[in-house]
């Protein structure tokens, strides 16, 4: 799913709320991240031939200098549009 704008900017003012201005990366020490404009998902399955699945929805945030990534769950942020994992 692509982001929009207004979405996006959402994602990089909850992580300035919560990480503050300058986090660092914890590999190289940059300042700079990346916040992608696609939503991804992480699925949990359960066991051998599931029939239910479990997705958490994740906004992508990369490291500009080492592409260390981290993965926001956007139903923590309670963005508009965001907000709804998936049973």
């Amino acid at each position: 799913m692509n982001l929009t704008q207004e979405q996006v900017k959402g994602i990089i003012g909850w992580l300035e709320s919560h990480w503050g201005p300058d986090k660092k990366c914890p590999y190289c020490d940059n300042t700079k991240w990346l916040v992608s404009d696609k939503l991804f998902e992480l699925s949990q399955l359960r066991g051998q031939f599931p029939t239910e699945i479990v997705r958490m929805p994740v906004a992508t945030v990369t490291c500009t200098n080492c592409g260390n990534t981290v993965l926001v769950n956007t139903v923590i942020t309670k963005i508009d549009g965001l907000e709804g994992g998936q049973k």
